[in-house]
């Protein structure tokens, strides 16, 4: 099986909307249609870089070399404290992004930048190639906060600290206080003489997502009689539920147990 991509975890990230991932998947493979990929094509070309009118068009100098897009890069970066440096490939700019956030303050905040900005850099191309309408850098900058505040709605960001509050703030970002843990002490009671209790669990990885389900049965001195843990298939944690129940009720029957 081959290895996962470095950048699969950052395009494919939960929360971004389809056709930004999509986006940002062509763009990880260098399928968008720049001027450098259509001449590969074998077809004949006059390029120049609609963002900054200078420089030839290639997938490297629009996203990461264009001095428009630098400023883009570099203005939201410093809202984290980090420095812009460049980056050859946008291969390396996903790795050593998703290394960052190890790291960064607001993670979640963080995270789908890498996607967002290349997204609304290319649609800045594509208004000043077929539409001939062009905006400032700081009008894209609202553009990517907008998309964050979109996928902020969906995944909320909690801050923990007045830096984490402060740099919520710069973003636009709406703060919701992080809400501590309770610890919540839970007891097992055994079942009556002769009879069989069953307890059982399901999840599901995504919700959507890959699910599992799984239980215990214990005679009424605690003692396991079976323990099972299977596959579910593909589903949501209702189902899962659902599968461990019956899966149990299946185990129940085949150790003949009548009082359940």
């Amino acid at each position: 099986m081959a290895a996962l991509k470095s950048w699969v975890g950052v395009v494919w990230l939960k929360g971004l909307q389809p056709r930004v991932s999509t986006f940002g998947w062509r763009l990880a493979w260098n399928c968008l249609p720049s001027d450098d990929l259509v001449r590969k094509w074998q077809v004949p070309l006059v390029s120049r870089c609609d963002l900054c009118r200078k420089e030839q068009e290639s997938v490297h100098h629009l996203f990461l070399a264009c001095e428009f897009s630098v400023k883009i890069w570099t203005e939201l970066l410093m809202r984290f404290e980090v420095r812009w440096e460049g980056f050859p490939l946008m291969e390396e700019l996903f790795s050593w992004w998703k290394r960052k956030a190890r790291t960064i303050l607001l993670q979640k905040a963080w995270l789908p930048l890498a996607i967002l900005i290349p997204y609304q850099l290319w649609k800045e191309r594509n208004k000043r190639r077929f539409e001939n309408r062009a905006a400032s850098h700081g009008s894209v900058i609202r553009q990517v906060l907008s998309s964050l505040a979109e996928f902020y709605m969906l995944i909320p960001i909690y801050v923990r600290s007045v830096s984490e509050l402060t740099l919520s703030r710069s973003l636009h970002l709406k703060a919701q206080p992080y809400q501590q843990q309770r610890i919540i002490e839970l007891s097992w009671a055994s079942p009556v003489q002769e009879e069989v209790k069953l307890n059982i669990g399901g999840c599901s990885l995504g919700n959507p997502g890959r699910t599992g389900a799984g239980g215990v049965l214990r005679d009424h001195e605690g003692n396991p009689m079976r323990c099972f843990a299977s596959y579910a298939g593909v589903g949501t944690n209702f189902y899962a539920e659902f599968e461990a129940f019956f899966v149990g009720i299946h185990h129940a029957m085949s150790l003949h147990v009548e009082n359940l």
